[in-house]
């Protein structure tokens, strides 16, 4: 039943930015009677003999894809930080003659990289983190 909490918990935070997740939660109490299954018990006889349909199991495989494609939920604050730490090292890279050029150029990408990435995110409050990631 834990696993269950924590499920309702991701999806109460996956509805606040992609409202298709919200029938995610119309599964939660399927996915809870199949993990408490007793033979008989909050379902009809026929309907006990197999408790995990495969519905269940797709509906379920489905929001595991879904959190897996996510990747970790940026804060506001975090992005914040984030983008403040940039900043930063963008200055340090101007200013700090000892670095190599190939080094500083590769530095300039990934910095506007990670830019671009917190620019999808704000703008159309997703952004392929996989791709990101690759990217990098």
């Amino acid at each position: 039943m834990r696993v269950i909490a924590e499920c309702d918990v991701v999806i109460t935070e996956l509805e606040s930015t992609m409202p298709s997740a919200a029938a995610y939660r119309k599964s939660v109490r399927r996915w809870a009677a199949a993990l408490m299954h007793y033979p008989n018990q909050w379902q009809t006889p026929r309907q006990a003999q197999t408790p995990f349909t495969d519905l269940i199991i797709d509906t379920l495989q489905g929001l595991a894809t879904l959190i897996d494609a996510r990747g970790p939920m940026l804060q506001p604050v975090g992005e914040e930080k984030l983008r403040e730490l940039l900043d930063e090292v963008e200055e340090l890279l101007r200013i700090d003659d000892s670095i190599d050029g190939l080094v500083r150029a590769h530095l300039y990408e990934v910095i506007q990289m990670l830019r671009q990435y917190l620019d999808d995110i704000a703008f159309y409050r997703e952004a392929d983190l996989a791709a990101s990631l690759r990217d990098l």
